[in-house]
């Protein structure tokens, strides 16, 4: 004997007596989007616990020398805000070359920086400065 089930959709559907509700899986979608919520949530907390280690690469903390220190300052701060305090200071000072902005000149406090180089180039700067951060 055959049974008109109604679908979510709304459509009608037969379905055989021999076949009751029973014998489907024990397993249903509600369940699998459970347990997909549980191992997402599982993973962000893994996250959050990594990023209590402090920052690393251009985001950690480094202490000028000396040399340096007296152009950006004497505080440890991370690699990106060195180099953008020492791009302010050569703002600042004017030290651009007038004829190709990619060139820096070399003042009595960055001459040591620079190696005794009287210009450098701006893509030298990391390099030069990485020297003088520990």
């Amino acid at each position: 004997m055959a049974v008109r089930t109604r679908t979510k959709r709304g459509a009608t559907r037969k379905s055989s007596t021999s076949r009751t509700r029973s014998s489907r899986p024990a397993t249903s979608r509600r369940t699998t989007k459970r347990t997909t919520l549980k191992r997402t949530t599982g993973r962000t907390g893994r996250r959050a616990a990594t990023s209590r280690r402090g920052a690393g690469g251009l985001g950690q903390k480094v202490r000028p020398d000396v040399m340096l220190a007296a152009v950006v300052g004497a505080n440890a701060v991370a690699r990106t805000q060195l180099v953008k305090k020492f791009w302010d200071y050569v703002k600042a000072q004017g030290l651009q070359s007038k004829t190709d902005r990619r060139k820096i000149n070399s003042d009595e406090k960055l001459r040591p920086l620079f190696g005794g180089k009287r210009q450098v180039s701006m893509f030298e700067v990391p390099k030069l400065l990485a020297r003088h951060a520990r």
